[in-house]
């Protein structure tokens, strides 16, 4: 829907965000990207990318500008963790680290609930780590605020989303590794689905595979709503137990 770009305003790097090829963009794909803003926008936490200003450009062309972050996900960070337990590096500061940046994630999507905001397509791509190490979640283009009925109506029907599939229910919206089962249905969720996918990032972070990663992308909706992943003892049988049974949420594996 968007692309970005870094620009300087009143001497500071901001980013800015606009439509991809906005002669070819519907009043759907508009829509949506005016509602990432607005509801983004709404969200003042430390943890959630703050919007400074939403506007049209001299061709009324709709944009809003943010503040500018690194390219570092937590994504990066789980490679990176994985890549050195397999060199040999065990040092436990590693897992300490990645366990706090989900922390940090937990209160971000703590607050947006609060605000009755669900986010409903986290994933470690999803989540920005600066270079001090702050953890921000970004792209909130398919985050519905619960309380309001046309916020569904506003995303649902242009989601596109990486390995998005029609379900005989509606249209999935998210990413298929990471949704609970009644997302991948095309039913409607609640702040339960942001849980979940917590969780699935994290199964994600103790094991260095995604949930059905053995899965082929066409097949993943329907392994996800048949039941749970490889069991994540089975892939990392070192995880102490106790952070086995956090990751454990509904259908992320034993």
């Amino acid at each position: 829907v968007g692309s970005e770009m870094c620009i300087r305003d009143r001497n500071r790097y901001v980013a800015l965000k606009e439509i991809s090829e906005p002669h070819k963009a519907s009043d759907a794909i508009v829509d949506r990207f005016i509602h990432e803003a607005v509801i983004t926008g709404r969200l003042e936490h430390p943890g959630i990318v703050p919007v400074y200003h939403l506007g049209q450009d001299a061709a009324g062309r709709a944009f809003y500008t943010m503040r500018f972050l690194g390219k570092k996900t937590l994504q990066d960070s789980i490679i990176e963790y994985h890549e050195r337990r397999e060199e040999g590096d065990h040092d436990p500061m590693h897992l300490r680290h990645l366990l706090v940046a989900f922390v940090n994630v937990c209160h971000a999507l703590g607050h947006a609930h609060s605000r009755k905001v669900i986010h409903r397509d986290l994933k470690p791509e999803n989540i920005v780590i600066d270079s001090f190490g702050q953890v921000i979640v970004i792209d909130w283009g398919l985050a519905k605020d619960i309380r309001d009925p046309k916020s569904e109506d506003a995303a649902r029907p242009v989601v596109t989303s990486d390995d998005a599939q029609m379900t005989s229910d509606g249209i999935v919206v998210g990413t298929p590794p990471y949704m609970p089962p009644e997302q991948a249905r095309g039913h409607s969720v609640d702040e339960r689905s942001d849980v979940y996918s917590i969780g699935a990032m994290l199964y994600q972070a103790l094991s260095g595979r995604r949930p059905y990663q053995e899965v082929r992308s066409r097949d993943i909706l329907l392994a996800v709503v048949s039941g749970p992943p490889r069991p994540l003892r089975s892939l990392a049988p070192e995880v102490p137990l106790e952070l086995v049974a956090i990751a454990r949420h509904r259908f992320v594996g034993d």
